[in-house]
């Protein structure tokens, strides 16, 4: 069996690595939103020229129905 000693230095171990890895996960969490974010913003930009190629040229509008050209 182990020792309380060895126990409690394995435990210090795991918390230290636990504490230097944490960060760079946290940064790659980051990442990951900013890459969504972008992916989101790409899906929104095909959509509307979709939108325009089918319209003629022509933008999403108001709610009233007024519809900008884009040349």
């Amino acid at each position: 069996m182990f020792t309380l000693v060895e126990l409690l230095v394995v435990i210090g171990i795991i918390a230290v690595l636990v504490a230097i890895l944490l960060p760079a996960l946290n940064k790659a969490r980051e990442g990951f939103d900013q890459d969504q974010c972008s992916s989101n913003l790409h899906q929104i930009d095909l959509g509307i020229q979709m939108y325009c190629i089918d319209w003629k040229g022509y933008a999403p509008g108001r709610l009233l129905g007024t519809r900008h050209r884009i040349d």
